[in-house]
């Protein structure tokens, strides 16, 4: 951990740690501390205040609702955090293979793993012309919408003591949130309210992407336990192999394909399987969110001359389930169009042209590689740099910006 990384209301930042961590001593001292707090489940008063920080998702843009919330915990907090949950926790569940294939927040494995198996899908569904649905239905705030009682029960269920799980839980309950801005750090703080408590993981917290992507795994067995998902029979070992989708962190895609099932009924499953798993998403507390989720139906049909192309658009619905209750219809787009899915504009058709060549700004949060080389070289012919110094920023910046997800393509 770098000592520059901000944290700790109370000062106490991670320099501090660190250099106590060089002294037998101090570092046993704090060890002693940490494992008492565990055991007992009673964290320090100080672990309940933090400190927020809003940062911008795309640069140069500071619009109030445009800015993520980054909450600071206090230094040895966020490494109890780390510690218990991130670290422990997370190497008992890849030790048991509790976490499922579909997950590619994980270890050896990024975004464009998960691109590259939907590209795959959609390259099977062309060339065996089998009918094929894809949703994507993403999850809204996932970290900061996650029920205690529901995540508590999963921390224990692999493996945290309660008295942890107190720790930790009980540190967010009651946080008090101080605001730090340009003109320096509040004096008033916001908690929560009388006989409520506050809820989530927090954007900040070391724990909160182990707790999602082990709370995102019960929602993927239990989703794949209804049946739903992409069903493939190999040809000569007549092996069976299923994949509900793709799920890297809150982004998910979730498939749908059987070859036993003619069209009307795959697209009863597709319905079936988007309501099954954004009603699933609701049950930790979370959420779908309607204008960033939509779906295609690939489907084929046959011309006289033994020529086929893609079906049109089915004139029908599609809905996500919302935490009331109630349904929420969803895009339903035609194959050729593309969207950016895990860093990568891709679309059912196969082809590229929206990621190698889509129109764009430099404002843009995603942009096209030829909107990306043209900007660079414009910055770089106005630069004026050695060529030494170019040769550096094409290695670093240019093309550290263009290789990712050309594997996909």
């Amino acid at each position: 951990m770098k000592e520059r990384t901000s944290s700790s209301y109370s000062k106490a930042h991670f320099g501090h740690y660190k250099v106590a961590a060089m002294y037998k001593r101090y570092a046993q001292f704090f060890a002693t501390k940490l494992s008492i707090i565990a055991q007992s489940g009673t964290p320090p008063s100080r672990w309940g205040i933090g400190m927020t920080v809003l940062l911008e998702k795309i640069a140069g843009l500071a619009l109030v609702n445009k800015l993520r919330a980054i909450l600071l915990f206090e230094a040895d907090s966020n490494m109890f955090n780390r510690l218990i949950f991130g670290d422990r926790m997370m190497e008992l569940a890849r030790e048991y293979d509790m976490i499922p294939q579909e997950q590619y927040a994980e270890k050896q494995s990024d975004g464009q793993d998960g691109t590259f198996v939907k590209r795959l899908l959609t390259d099977l569904s062309r060339q065996m012309k089998t009918p094929l649905g894809i949703v994507s239905a993403d999850a809204e705030t996932c970290y900061d919408r996650i029920a205690h009682v529901f995540a508590s029960l999963v921390f224990q269920a692999f493996g945290v003591l309660i008295t942890a799980v107190m720790v930790m839980l009980g540190s967010i309950q009651h946080m008090k949130f101080y605001l730090r801005t340009g003109f320096g750090e509040s004096k008033e703080y916001m908690t929560a309210l009388l006989g409520r408590i506050i809820q989530g993981l927090c954007q900040g917290n070391a724990a909160a992407p182990a707790g999602w992507s082990l709370v995102s795994a019960v929602l993927i067995n239990v989703y794949k336990s209804f049946g739903h998902g992409a069903h493939f029979t190999t040809p000569i070992s007549r092996k069976k192999h299923s994949t509900a989708g793709v799920l890297y962190v809150d982004d998910v895609d979730i498939f749908s394909v059987n070859s036993t099932l003619v069209t009307e009924e795959l697209w009863e499953e597709v319905v079936d399987s988007t309501a099954s798993w954004t009603e699933l998403l609701t049950i930790p507390g979370g959420s779908g969110k309607a204008d960033k989720c939509f779906g295609y139906f690939v489907d084929y049909e046959w011309m006289d001359d033994g020529s086929w192309r893609y079906t049109q658009v089915p004139d029908k619905t599609l809905n996500i389930v919302l935490p009331d209750g109630s349904e929420e219809g969803i895009a339903l787009l035609p194959v050729s169009a593309a969207r950016v899915t895990l860093g990568v504009s891709a679309a059912p058709d196969g082809r590229d042209t929206q990621h190698l060549h889509g129109e764009g700004r430099a404002t843009d949060k995603w942009k096209s590689i030829s909107t990306r080389a043209s900007l660079w070289a414009n910055r770089l012919k106005n630069g004026h740099l050695p060529p030494k110094f170019a040769w550096v920023s094409y290695r670093l910046q240019l093309w550290s910006s263009l290789r990712y997800g050309l594997g996909t393509l």
